[in-house]
C-alpha cells in the first residue's frame, strides 16, 4: 500500500524525488507528473463560490478539460453554496437585482406577446444588420413559429438566468468580475 502513496492520479506514472517533480493541481489537489499537468491555467470553481477569486490557477490536463467542458453549463446555485457571497461581491449582487427585474419583465412581456415580440424581433434584426426585405421574408414564411423562435432562440438563449436567477455559469460569473 505504501508504493501506491507515490503514483500520480494522471497516467499513474511514479512521482517523488527520483521519478520527476511532481505538480499540483489547483482545481482537484491532486498530484500530476509533468505529462499530464503542463502548467495550464483556469478559473476554480470552489474559488470563485467561497473567495470570488477570479484568479486562474494552474490545473491539470484532465482538469482543464473538464472546466472547459463545463465553463458555459448553469450548475453554479449561488443561493445554495454560498449566499453570503451576494454581501461581498457587489457587482454579483447587482447582477441579481437586475435578473430579478428582468424575470418579472419577462412575465409582463410575454403576457402582452404579439406587439412586443414584433418590436422586439425588428430590433433584433436591425441589430444584426439584417434587410427589412429579409424580416419581410422572415414574417412571411414562419408566421406562426416567430414568436417561439424568437423567445427560444434570439432573445433568450441562456433561459435559466430568467428562470433561476441564483444559477450561474462559470463563463457567467467570469463575465460578472470583469
Amino acid at each position: 500500500m505504501h508504493y501506491m502513496l507515490h503514483k500520480q492520479r494522471g497516467c499513474q506514472r511514479c512521482i517523488g524525488l527520483s521519478n520527476g517533480r511532481a505538480k499540483v493541481c489547483n482545481y482537484s489537489g491532486w498530484y500530476y507528473c509533468s505529462s499530464c499537468h503542463a502548467d495550464d491555467s483556469f478559473l476554480i470553481p470552489a474559488r470563485i463560490v467561497h473567495n470570488w477569486d477570479t484568479s486562474k490557477y494552474k490545473v491539470s490536463k484532465q482538469a482543464k478539460e473538464f472546466l472547459e467542458y463545463v465553463y458555459e453549463e448553469p450548475l453554479i446555485d449561488i443561493q445554495q453554496e454560498n449566499p453570503m457571497l451576494y454581501g461581498h461581491a457587489e457587482p454579483l449582487a447587482t447582477v441579481v437585482r437586475l435578473r430579478q427585474r428582468l424575470k418579472s419583465l419577462r412575465a409582463y412581456l410575454f403576457s402582452c406577446r404579439a406587439a412586443v415580440a414584433e418590436d422586439l424581433r425588428r430590433r433584433w434584426i436591425l441589430t444584426c444588420r439584417f434587410s427589412e426585405a429579409f424580416l419581410e421574408q422572415l414574417s412571411y414564411r414562419f408566421p406562426s413559429a416567430l414568436h417561439s423562435t424568437l423567445e427560444l432562440e434570439l432573445i433568450f438563449p441562456r433561459e435559466y438566468l430568467l428562470q433561476q436567477i441564483h444559477l450561474y455559469s462559470l463563463a457567467d460569473l467570469q463575465q460578472v468580475s470583469t
